[in-house]
Protein backbone atom coordinates (compact mmCIF):
# COMPACT_ATOMS: atom_id res chain seq x y z
CA UNK A 1 0.00 0.00 0.00
CA UNK A 2 1.52 3.18 -0.75
CA UNK A 3 2.67 5.48 1.99
CA UNK A 4 1.01 9.04 2.33
CA UNK A 5 3.60 10.66 4.39
CA UNK A 6 1.24 14.31 4.65
CA UNK A 7 -1.48 12.12 6.20
CA UNK A 8 0.59 10.10 8.05
CA UNK A 9 2.26 12.68 9.45
CA UNK A 10 -0.99 15.10 10.28
CA UNK A 11 -2.50 12.19 11.63
CA UNK A 12 -0.68 12.32 14.64
CA UNK A 13 -1.33 16.22 14.48
CA UNK A 14 -5.23 15.66 14.69
CA UNK A 15 -5.25 13.12 17.20
CA UNK A 16 -3.19 15.67 19.48
CA UNK A 17 -5.59 18.49 18.98
CA UNK A 18 -8.52 15.81 19.47
CA UNK A 19 -6.34 15.44 23.04
CA UNK A 20 -6.20 19.42 23.50
CA UNK A 21 -9.67 19.97 22.69
CA UNK A 22 -11.24 17.76 25.54
CA UNK A 23 -8.03 18.85 28.14
CA UNK A 24 -7.69 22.71 27.05
CA UNK A 25 -3.72 22.36 27.85
CA UNK A 26 -3.05 25.76 27.49
CA UNK A 27 -6.22 27.65 29.89
CA UNK A 28 -4.15 28.27 32.76
CA UNK A 29 -1.30 29.82 30.53
CA UNK A 30 -3.48 32.23 28.41
CA UNK A 31 -7.26 31.61 27.46
CA UNK A 32 -7.01 33.15 24.13
CA UNK A 33 -4.48 31.21 23.01
CA UNK A 34 -6.29 28.19 24.23
CA UNK A 35 -9.63 29.16 21.97
CA UNK A 36 -7.17 29.45 19.57
CA UNK A 37 -5.93 25.76 20.08
CA UNK A 38 -8.74 23.93 21.03
CA UNK A 39 -12.18 25.81 19.14
CA UNK A 40 -10.03 26.83 15.53
CA UNK A 41 -7.13 24.78 14.97
CA UNK A 42 -8.46 21.59 17.17
CA UNK A 43 -11.48 21.60 15.04
CA UNK A 44 -10.02 20.51 11.82
CA UNK A 45 -8.99 17.45 13.28
CA UNK A 46 -12.74 15.45 12.90
CA UNK A 47 -13.08 16.32 9.47
CA UNK A 48 -9.82 15.32 8.67
CA UNK A 49 -10.52 11.85 9.78
CA UNK A 50 -14.05 11.37 8.45
CA UNK A 51 -11.97 12.62 5.06
CA UNK A 52 -9.19 10.32 5.47
CA UNK A 53 -11.87 7.66 6.46
CA UNK A 54 -13.68 8.07 3.18
CA UNK A 55 -11.15 8.63 1.32
CA UNK A 56 -9.34 5.17 2.33
CA UNK A 57 -13.06 3.30 2.69
CA UNK A 58 -14.81 4.75 -0.52
CA UNK A 59 -11.83 5.05 -3.13
CA UNK A 60 -11.95 1.37 -3.48
CA UNK A 61 -14.78 0.07 -6.10
CA UNK A 62 -14.56 -3.46 -3.96
CA UNK A 63 -18.14 -3.56 -3.24
CA UNK A 64 -16.83 -6.70 -0.57
CA UNK A 65 -14.04 -4.61 0.81
CA UNK A 66 -16.50 -1.63 1.59
CA UNK A 67 -18.44 -4.04 3.28
CA UNK A 68 -16.43 -6.07 5.18
CA UNK A 69 -14.81 -2.65 6.59
CA UNK A 70 -18.59 -1.72 7.92
CA UNK A 71 -18.95 -5.28 9.33
CA UNK A 72 -15.64 -4.70 11.31
CA UNK A 73 -16.36 -0.87 12.23
CA UNK A 74 -19.99 -2.08 13.34
CA UNK A 75 -18.54 -4.95 15.71
CA UNK A 76 -15.88 -2.70 17.04
CA UNK A 77 -18.62 -0.49 17.83
CA UNK A 78 -20.77 -3.07 19.40
CA UNK A 79 -18.37 -3.96 21.75
CA UNK A 80 -17.19 -0.81 22.78
CA UNK A 81 -21.26 -0.42 23.76
CA UNK A 82 -20.59 -3.49 25.55
CA UNK A 83 -17.75 -2.48 27.46
CA UNK A 84 -18.89 0.43 28.51
CA UNK A 85 -22.98 -0.82 29.31
CA UNK A 86 -21.75 -1.00 33.10
CA UNK A 87 -20.22 2.69 32.88
CA UNK A 88 -23.99 3.50 31.01
CA UNK A 89 -26.19 2.34 33.42
CA UNK A 90 -23.99 3.12 36.66
CA UNK A 91 -24.34 6.66 35.07
CA UNK A 92 -28.28 6.35 34.63
CA UNK A 93 -27.80 7.12 30.81
CA UNK A 94 -29.89 4.23 29.80
CA UNK A 95 -32.28 3.63 32.48
CA UNK A 96 -35.31 5.96 31.30
CA UNK A 97 -35.13 5.61 27.52
CA UNK A 98 -38.17 4.24 25.18
CA UNK A 99 -37.18 1.77 22.53
CA UNK A 100 -36.80 4.57 20.03
CA UNK A 101 -34.63 6.53 22.19
CA UNK A 102 -31.85 3.79 22.63
CA UNK A 103 -32.47 3.18 19.04
CA UNK A 104 -31.78 6.00 17.77
CA UNK A 105 -28.83 6.50 20.67
CA UNK A 106 -27.60 3.76 19.18
CA UNK A 107 -27.70 5.05 15.74
CA UNK A 108 -26.73 8.71 16.14
CA UNK A 109 -24.82 9.55 19.42
CA UNK A 110 -23.43 6.13 20.72
CA UNK A 111 -23.94 4.79 24.02
CA UNK A 112 -21.08 7.31 25.94
CA UNK A 113 -20.46 10.92 24.45
CA UNK A 114 -16.90 9.68 22.88
CA UNK A 115 -19.09 6.98 20.81
CA UNK A 116 -20.33 8.98 18.65
CA UNK A 117 -17.66 8.76 15.84
CA UNK A 118 -18.81 5.13 15.29
CA UNK A 119 -21.95 5.58 14.35
CA UNK A 120 -21.21 8.43 12.53
CA UNK A 121 -18.48 7.06 10.15
CA UNK A 122 -20.95 4.26 9.40
CA UNK A 123 -23.70 6.34 8.28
Amino acid sequence: MKRLNGIDGYRILAVLMVISIHISPLYGISSEADFILTRVLGRTAVPFFFTVTGYFVLSSDDDMRIQNWQKRTLLLYLGAVLLYLPLSIYNGTLSSLSLFSLFSLLCFDGTMYHLWYFPAVLI
